[in-house]
């Protein structure tokens, strides 16, 4: 019942996205997403320690090199405790609270029945796919978001960006929709030409709507994970159709005199350059152990990088546009190490279950991986919630430990 619950709320929160979101102080914000991850994670770690089943976490691949970088997190913020005050660490110290429980659905999902498991997949399928839905409509009736600006939502103006209020975080989430459809109707065409078919529509709409989203970081996400997915499963001819097919939307869905339809763009191009260069400044004055986890934006304030009064509400001003910078930026060099070491688990984890044949899902884990990360290089998506969910719940499916 517990297990049937947490899908259903899951379900319900990635539907809903950031419309379900409630803003506190401080730039801190709860999404009916982080309520019912962290529910989930606290009450199933209370019954594994009612159960004396502590011991069984280890068996996850992730939770060593998840522990030390939880550690480096938590080091740099003890570092750091004479630089910000009680208010700051307390609330980068949620931040790394959520980013625990938001980790621990990989040790627990593991342990689903194999119907659960099943379901929870669907559950996470469906909602996605439902949102690209929403998105398509919202691209035609809604085209812009200049009426939330005062929330500090940019205007996105003729872009698709759905529930999630941002075309570029949407953009790599229906990246990932894209390729478990894509694995799963090759697949599927094989054994029923008619579902298939059925499939590959649904799968071409999904694709369809990364390309509407505009954003250059989907649209790479979205290539390079079909590349190492194809390859992986061995069909490079039908690569070359997807290739083509990609090219075609770009060149059908571009607006090369409209800045934010332009794919050669250079605005957001010089943005996101000077957003790293910050976060490079950053990460040489503090080298070791970083400004502290999530502290990053006090960290902007106090160099002088934002002297406004935006500083403590902006969406941008928490983060930078990649993930390795933030990491490095927050945690310094330990906290990149094992952050590092994390991804090199997750990665091989995937890779070895997919030669081994152990799971029909280890190839689209492994690409999505893979995908994700080429993504983080230009957004800070590897922290992104609706994005962290599904890459480690499909992680978690893979692993077989269901009774």
């Amino acid at each position: 019942m517990f297990v049937a619950f947490y899908i259903i709320a899951l379900f319900l929160s990635v539907l809903f996205g950031q419309f379900a979101r409630l803003q506190l102080d401080w730039g801190v914000s709860l999404t009916l997403l982080d309520c019912t991850v962290a529910s989930f994670s606290l009450l199933w770690f209370i019954s594994f320690v009612r159960h004396g089943r502590v011991r069984d976490l280890y068996k996850s691949a992730l939770f060593t090199p998840f522990m030390f970088f939880i550690g480096a997190c938590a080091l740099s913020l003890l570092f750091n405790i004479t630089t910000l005050s009680t208010q700051e660490i307390g609330v980068a110290s949620l931040y790394l609270l959520r980013l625990v429980a938001y980790t621990s659905v990989a040790f627990f999902i593991p342990f689903f029945s194999k119907q659960q498991k099943v379901l929870l997949v669907r559950s996470l399928v469906t909602s996605v796919a439902i949102t690209v839905g929403i998105g398509f409509l919202q691209f035609f009736y809604y085209p812009s978001l200049r009426n939330l600006y005062y929330l500090e939502w940019d205007d996105h103006l003729y872009r698709l960006f759905s529930v999630y209020l941002d075309p570029n975080f949407a953009g790599v989430i229906f990246s990932c929709l894209s390729m478990y459809l894509l694995g799963s109707s090759i697949e599927v065409v094989i054994k029923d030409r008619k579902r298939g078919l059925l499939l590959g529509v649904v799968t071409a709409l999904s694709v369809l709507a990364v390309f509407l989203t505009y954003s250059r970081t989907g649209m790479i996400a979205l290539g390079v994970g079909t590349v190492v997915l194809l390859l992986m499963k061995g069909y490079r001819k039908f690569l070359v159709f997807c290739l083509a097919f990609f090219a075609l939307l770009v060149f059908l869905t571009a607006d090369f005199k409209v800045e934010g339809l332009n794919p050669l763009r250079t605005v957001s191009t010089n943005a996101r350059i000077e957003s790293m260069r910050i976060a490079t400044a950053i990460f040489q004055q503090n080298s070791i152990v970083g400004v502290g986890f999530n502290a990053y934006r006090y960290a902007q304030h106090r160099y002088g990088f934002r002297p406004d009064d935006r500083w403590r509400t902006s969406h941008a001003d928490a983060g930078t546009d990649n993930s390795f910078l933030f990491v490095l930026a927050t945690t310094g060099v330990i906290g990149f190490v094992c952050y590092l070491y994390f991804w090199y688990t997750y990665l091989r984890t995937a890779f070895i279950a997919s030669r081994k044949g152990k799971s029909s899902l280890a190839s689209v884990v492994f690409a999505t991986g893979i995908s994700v990360l080429a993504s983080s290089l230009f957004l800070n998506t590897l922290f992104y919630p609706f994005i962290l969910v599904w890459v480690l719940s499909f992680y978690a499916v893979m692993e077989n430990k269901s009774p």
